[in-house]
Order: structure tokens, then sequence, then C-alpha cells
């Protein structure tokens, strides 16, 4: 098994022969609703608000995304190891599939002959792969009473593409971002929606 952080920094030595071999997986395609919980900087944050205040904007994955179908997991993860985040805002990021999606990993056991995927079968995980877009629908900011950020986001697809055309897509999208910003600051980087591109 190879440690999240390791895909963190580089996803492409699992993604690629995931991407291939994905037709295998489609009874474990996702639809519906699942909470992932991360600690934030200012900065990154920002770049949420910006993308949900820029008409047209969606944001794109860079890396697998451990999420959970049940929201109280995702809600512990953003409160772990809070004192040792200082200067980081603990966040839900919510994510809501309309329809079946090929980039959502159903990874729980679904039938008697299907069993659970993930090493933590009680953390409920979906994951959401690499180059999968989102449109930020909300952001809830935190309270006194509640110290976490909320933010809403909704998958949208490259409508008439595959899977394999959204990468390519989001491959080339992904290299011109490397040679605009020099570096890669965030999990997300957020581009234009394209003409041919809608909710799901």
């Amino acid at each position: 098994m190879i440690p999240y952080r390791i895909l963190h920094k580089d996803c492409l030595p699992l993604a690629l022969p995931l991407f291939i071999h994905l037709p295998n997986l489609k009874e474990r395609f996702f639809k519906g609703r699942v909470y992932r919980g991360v600690h934030m900087t200012y900065e990154v944050l920002l770049v949420y608000q910006m993308a949900m205040e820029t008409p047209g904007t969606v944001l794109q994955t860079r890396s697998f995304s451990s999420t959970s179908i049940n929201r109280c997991v995702a809600e512990h993860f953003a409160h772990l190891e809070k004192k040792n985040n200082e200067g980081k805002f603990c966040v839900l990021l919510i994510f809501d599939f309309p329809d079946v999606c090929d980039q959502a990993i159903n990874l729980t056991r679904i039938s008697n002959d299907k069993p659970c995927l993930s090493e933590y079968e009680d953390e409920n995980e979906v994951l959401i792969l690499p180059w999968t877009l989102f449109e930020v629908k909300h952001i809830r900011n935190a309270t006194d009473e509640d110290d976490l950020f909320t933010i809403y986001l909704t998958n949208i697809i490259i409508t008439k593409k595959n899977l394999l055309s959204t990468f390519k897509w989001s491959w080339v999208e992904f290299k011109k971002g490397i040679i605009k910003e020099k570096k890669l600051k965030f999990d997300c980087a957020f581009q234009k929606h394209k003409t041919s591109m809608s909710k799901n």
C-alpha cells in the first residue's frame, strides 16, 4: 500500500494505471455527498473565496483526496492535531456529486462479493481522483460557536467528453499552471470554465 503522503506529492505513479483500469471499478463509481476535514492557511481560503466569487471558475484536484460518507469522521480530522497547526484554520469540505461520477470511487463494502477496499473500514471512505473538477457553491465562515469553516463544492464534467479526454485536457492545463506559476502552491488550482463544460 502506498502512503497518502507520497501520493500527495506525486500522484502520477498510481493515477495513470488507475485511470486505465477504471472501467473495472464501475460498480464503485459514486453519487451523493462526501466530506473531507482539512487545515488551511488564510491564503488558501482566499483561493476558494475567489473561485466562488468569480463566475465561470472551477477548481481541479491535484492529488488523491480521501473523503468520508460520514460527516462526523471528516469533522474529527478537521479538528485533529489543531495545536500542531497554528496559523491554519479548521475546514470542512463538502463535495456533492449530483450524478454517478467515475472520478469518485466508493471504497466501502458494497456487497458480499465487493468488500471494503479501505484500510480503515469504519471511515466509510470515498476516494476522489486527481483532476476532478468542482465549482465552489458556498462558503460558511467560522463563528464563535463553531470554529469550522465549511466549503460546499459541486462536481462538474466536460460534456460529451470521456474520462480520458478530461485527463488530457487537465494535463495540458496542469502543465500550463506549472509554467505560469513556476510552482504549485495549493492542492487545488482554479481555472476558468471551458464553454463545453456543464454541471453533472
